[in-house]
């Protein structure tokens, strides 16, 4: 719980404006690491836990990790058609596994959408999780942003899938986020 704790407690308002929403994990507790099961469904009397508002619509960026929050804020400086946002899709191949993108480029012209889930400090395994979707056919484009201490190559994913990875060393750069997520845009738009 150490190392999600606290990424668990800032997802939790989001799921809780949801009119109907289910989390469960599997735990290791205490020194002993006994297995424990927390699972908690709503919605919930109040809405949320300590009686405060939803989360602020107006601002979903308030919602956001601070790294993801900073490359919004960079990216959103930039010119171009493409339009960066807090996201609210879940994306899903049935039988893999969940994707839930931090954001989304919307494209001003075309109306293509780009996703981008950032996996900065996960593990590697939910890396190769991301990766796995993406070969067995996730129909959106999505560009996964992978800190560089998970020793994943961005090269691992074919050049052919609307997918990529996105690696970086300390901090995402902006520049090279809206680039990747042009590639991703065309790799989505050409014939397969």
């Amino acid at each position: 719980m150490t190392k999600y704790g606290l990424h668990l407690a800032l997802a939790l308002p989001a799921l809780m404006a949801c009119d109907h929403w289910a989390i469960e994990a599997d735990l290791r507790w205490g020194r002993d690491r006994r297995p424990l099961r927390y699972a908690l469904r709503g919605p919930l009397p109040g809405h949320f836990l300590d009686g405060n508002a939803a989360p602020d619509r107006e601002h979903p960026a308030n919602d956001l990790p601070d790294e993801v929050a900073a490359l919004l804020q960079n990216l959103a400086a930039l010119p171009g058609p493409w339009r960066p946002a807090p996201s609210h899709a879940i994306l899903d191949l049935p039988g893999v596994v969940q994707c839930v993108p931090d954001l989304e480029f919307v494209h001003q012209q075309t109306g293509q959408t780009v996703c981008l889930e950032v996996l900065g400090f996960w593990s590697r395994d939910a890396v190769w999780k991301r990766i796995e979707l993406a070969r067995k056919g996730l129909p959106e484009a999505v560009l996964f942003a992978v800190s560089k201490h998970l020793r994943v190559s961005e090269a691992t994913l074919d050049e052919k899938l609307p997918a990529a990875l996105y690696v970086y060393a300390r901090v995402m750069n902006a520049h090279a986020v809206l680039q990747r997520v042009q590639e991703v845009a065309a790799r989505a738009d050409a014939p397969t």
